[in-house]
């Protein structure tokens, strides 16, 4: 965690690294700004386990546009995982 934490941050937004935002599937819009909860954080840990997905979602990719005209969009993210295996 701590080395992740060196050039993403807390994943809060402090740098381009953070937790997503969501999808409203009335509109299917995206929004990157909520609130980071229990129920929206991508980041978990336990006594022996590690996982968090961060992404750069305020910074889109264009890679074409939509057959409506809209533009076709992709963010950077990336994701860790540590497991720690007990064996008896």
């Amino acid at each position: 965690v701590a080395a992740v934490m060196n050039f993403a941050g807390d994943g809060t937004g402090d740098t381009r690294w953070k937790v997503p935002g969501t999808i409203d599937w009335s509109n299917m819009r995206y929004n990157p700004n909520v609130d980071i909860t229990r129920e929206t954080t991508t980041l978990y840990a336990s006594d022996r386990d590690v996982f968090l997905f961060l992404v750069d979602d305020r910074n889109p990719i264009v890679a074409g546009h939509l057959p409506n005209g809209e533009p076709d969009i992709y963010f950077r993210g990336f994701y860790c995982v540590r497991r720690e295996r007990c064996f008896h």
